[in-house]
């Protein structure tokens, strides 16, 4: 059916002698009274997706928010579709992400009103752990590998040892709470920094890699994007601050290596590409959001091509050759905003659209 120009996934049954619609939003009925109680699944958009394979299966932690207030981050099976155990945390819109601790995966969430960081086993939902954050939350989350020990970004930013709850590092600059993350592993090479060493009479670069992390900032800083080194909790570059008092601030971020430098991909009210090194941004005719309010960002390697996969809330879903400056195919449409992007281990692509998940094989 459509609905104000757009189309909705509507049906209609004649349930005992009476003609009833409904939706598979879990939104409210269209006709006059509701009938029967709503299937379970996620109430209202979906906000976050991280995704981890668990004894060959395709799992993924999901949240929705921020509106819902209350148990919003459930776990699912992939290939079936069943609900794996949520939903769970009493706090508005958690941000989520998937690592290994002890050698089992694990999900993790951080409250968006206590900034308190949960562990929970993926397999049975069982909470492992939770560490305070210094009261600090933010709306974004991210988890990497320092020195062989699993670790969470947190957002304002802050560094934490996930196993430990220790603090590693504060992320000095924008003092700001952070809206979006990305972590990423590069080496020295793309970041402009390789040393030279003496090798028999001469000079050899050599690219150490850097785990970099990078946000996009709300508050005083809204609308710009820094970058720091994981493990030194150094920043990285100059922060790009060209588009100061945007509205939404910079709501995701990605990144790219473009030309054999990093850049960061983001999107918000407005959408482009920066230096992480100089904090320029990117001089470019055809961006990949078109124009578009992007909501959710994320790469991938198809074949040999870096690609970057952008969602919007118009529920466009594009892929983009960065090397080529160019979309790969048609653009996917879904019937109500895309609100987060996954590239799952496996290649499979997890769209989430209004309260609903899309789980998409390449051909």
């Amino acid at each position: 059916m459509v609905v104000d120009g757009r189309p909705e996934a509507l049906g209609a049954k004649v349930v005992d002698g009476r003609p009833v619609t409904f939706d598979g939003s879990g939104g409210e009925a269209l006709a006059d009274e509701r009938v029967g109680k709503p299937v379970a699944g996620h109430a209202e958009p979906v906000r976050a997706i991280a995704t981890a394979v668990l004894d060959g299966r395709l799992m993924a932690v999901i949240s929705d928010g921020p509106e819902s207030v209350g148990e919003n981050v459930r776990a699912w099976d992939l290939t079936t579709g069943q609900q794996l155990w949520g939903p769970v945390t009493d706090r508005r819109g958690a941000p989520v992400a998937t690592a290994a601790l002890d050698g089992r995966p694990v999900a993790v969430m951080l409250g968006g009103s206590d900034g308190v960081v949960r562990v929970r086993d993926l397999a049975t939902g069982e909470q492992l752990r939770e560490f305070p954050t210094n009261g600090r939350g933010g709306q974004a989350l991210g988890t990497a590998v320092l020195d062989g020990r699993p670790v969470v970004v947190t957002g304002w930013p802050e560094v934490w040892d996930l196993a430990s709850g220790e603090q590693i590092h504060e992320l000095k600059g924008p003092g700001d709470m952070v809206l979006s993350l990305a972590v990423e592993a590069l080496d020295d090479g793309h970041l402009g920094a390789a040393t030279e060493a003496i090798d028999g009479g001469e000079a050899v670069a050599e690219a150490k890699e850097r785990t970099v992390v990078v946000a996009g900032v709300s508050g005083d800083a809204c609308g710009s994007v820094w970058a720091w080194d994981l493990a030194t909790g150094e920043q990285v570059g100059e922060p790009f601050e060209e588009a100061p008092g945007w509205p939404e601030g910079v709501s995701t971020v990605a990144v790219v290596v473009v030309d054999g430098h990093a850049a960061a991909a983001y999107g918000g009210a407005l959408e482009g590409m920066c230096s992480l090194t100089t904090g320029e941004e990117l001089d470019e005719e055809d961006y990949f959001g078109r124009g578009e309010a992007i909501k959710a960002l994320t790469t991938a390697v198809i074949g040999s091509r870096s690609v970057l996969i952008s969602g919007s809330k118009n529920g466009t879903v594009r892929m983009w050759d960065v090397a080529k400056r160019e979309q790969i195919g048609p653009p996917l449409a879904f019937p109500m905003p895309v609100g987060a992007v996954e590239v799952a281990p496996d290649g499979r692509l997890v769209v989430g659209f209004g309260p609903e998940i899309a789980v998409l094989a390449r051909h």
